[in-house]
This record gives C-alpha cells, structure tokens and sequence, in this order.
C-alpha cells in the first residue's frame, strides 16, 4: 500500500479546494465607462454590454440601476438592442421601483439556445440636469442561464461630466479676408462652428458704403437644406449697415448642425478696406427662446486697386 505523507495530503486538499472553487463570471458594463463633458439640456446615449463567460449561455436577465442628480432619464429613453430577439421570442420590460431606480427585466420564452457570446442588451439616453460627475450607478446584476439559474456577475458604472454654465455659440465670416478688383461682386458667409439647436437668425452688419455696395443677403445652406418653408427678410438700413433674417417654419423644423447660416452680396466700388462688423446678431431656439452668449469674429474686405496710400488714408479721416 502507498503511503501518503502529511506534506502531499495537504498539497492534495489544497489543489481540490481551488479547483471546486473555480467559477467563471459574466460581466455587465456601461460603455463608454466614461465619457466627455455633457452639457445641460443635451442627450447621450449609454449602452449596456454584456460580456459572456463563455461557459454558460443566458436566458435571462435583470438588471437595477439608477442615476445620480446630475442625469436623468425615463423608461421611454431605455431602448431594447436586440441581442435577444435576434434569438428567439422575447419577454421585455422595464419599471420603476420605489427606491427611485428602474429594473430591465428580460427573459427568452420557450426552448432556446440562449444567448452565448457577448452583446449589447440596451441602451439608455441620459440628459444632462446639473454641473457635477453624474453617475450610472448599478444597483444589482442577476444574470439567468438556460435552467434559470443565477449566473455569478459584476458590474461596472458609468461616470458622465455635466457642464450647465453658458457655452458661448461661436460665429464667423467666411473668408476672414477677402480681395476683389472695383465692379467684382463676391460674398462672405456666416458659419456656425458647433452644432446648435437654431431657429432663427437676425443679424445687422456695418460696412464701409463708400467702398462696399450691398447686394443682396439670403439665408445659407443650412437653413436652405432644411427641407422646411423659409421666412426670409434683407434690407439695407441706415447708411453703412444693412439687416438680414430667416426663419424655419414648422413647429419640427430647425438645424441642427455646423456651417452657414447667412450669405451676403456685395460688390466693390473703389480702393480701400472695409471692417465688415456684426454690429447685432441674434439666433432663436426652436421653442423661440433667445441663444445666449453668441460671439462672431469681424472681418475685413480689401479691394485692390491702384490708388495711392493718401488717398485711402483720407476715406477714414
């Protein structure tokens, strides 16, 4: 007979121990984990992905969670990805609970593979509410095999930065400087850099009208790819200034996006250089509520032409 000594015994127990121990583990993350700066009143999207254990398939999960003061959201801003209708027949839901966070409650009906592999479960809109490190905050995790069992899980938040103070809407002419020949007629734009939520524009600009005729002003490409009925106005005002607007009709219509908002017309007349200058510019949300903080660059048209330097010099005596 083999004699085992005390030594061996307990290198024996120890490895069965880790062994019997083992248990493999499925994972639940919001992606991204974190994520730029959000600024109030504006919407991201976080998905919910499941990462497989590859050893057991899922039927079914639940998973709780709730936000921090600086996010919020509604059962309506949860959206099913389709990891498991792509399966088979599906039960989907999702409720509140008295604590204040919301339960996805989802189950495959009937025989089933279930899911085996990675996916993305759901997504959830958040809305930026107030400055601070908003949170998605998961309360429980119970992941459900193909007997109905309990699956070991972790988990992992989300973290969102939410910034409320006024971010300044950033205006500018297109080109900032511009060289024309007497009788050449040419335009400048005026481009949006970030995407805002726009309306309506107004805007008066001053201009030197000894070197500067003024054509025409008509709204850009963003207000005429909208797709909506324009109300459009332009009007040469008081000497050295002139007034244009448009407005998108329609209570589902507004832009939404970078590039130009308004094109004016001009033509040069003799030499010189011209401050082309927003003496005024307002810009509407689609609720009609004025945008605060615009800010827009000036710029400058210069017409050449063979005067002499005096001669230029003396127009802005």
């Amino acid at each position: 007979m083999k004699i085992i000594n005390t030594r061996t015994r307990f290198i024996l127990l120890m490895l069965f121990l880790l062994g019997s121990s083992v248990s493999y583990c499925a994972t639940l993350n919001f992606i991204p984990s974190s994520s730029d700066t959000l600024r109030c009143g504006l919407t991201r999207s976080i998905t919910a992905q499941y990462v497989a254990d590859f050893n057991t398939s899922l039927r079914g999960y639940e998973v709780t969670f709730h936000s921090s003061d600086e996010l919020s959201f509604s059962t309506e801003d949860i959206v099913d990805l389709g990891a498991f209708s792509g399966i088979g027949n599906q039960f989907f839901n999702c409720y509140w609970n008295v604590d204040g966070s919301v339960t996805v409650a989802v189950a495959l009906l009937g025989e089933t593979p279930g899911l085996c592999s990675s996916g993305s479960l759901f997504s959830i809109n958040v809305i930026g509410q107030q400055s601070g490190t908003g949170q998605l905050i998961v309360d429980e995790v119970i992941f459900r095999n193909l007997e109905n069992q309990d699956i070991p899980a972790y988990s992992q938040d989300a973290t969102i930065e939410v910034y409320c103070e006024p971010v300044p809407v950033e205006l500018y002419f297109n080109p900032e400087s511009i060289q024309i020949d007497q009788g050449e007629t040419s335009t400048i734009a005026v481009m949006i850099k970030e995407p805002v939520e726009i309306r309506t524009i107004e805007m008066t600009v001053t201009y030197n009208s000894e070197l500067i005729q003024s054509n025409s002003g008509t709204p850009g490409a963003l207000f005429q790819n909208a797709g909506c009925p324009i109300f459009e106005h332009f009007e040469d005002g008081e000497l050295n200034q002139w007034y244009g607007s448009a407005v998108l009709l329609g209570d589902d219509c507004w832009i939404d996006s970078a590039g130009e908002l308004y094109v004016w017309e001009f033509t040069g007349l003799i030499d010189g250089v011209s401050p082309i200058v927003a003496a005024e510019v307002y810009l509407y949300s689609p609720d009609a509520s004025l945008i605060e903080h615009v800010t827009i660059s000036t710029t400058q048209v210069i017409h050449n032409v063979n005067t002499s330097f005096g001669t230029v010099k003396a127009m802005f005596r």
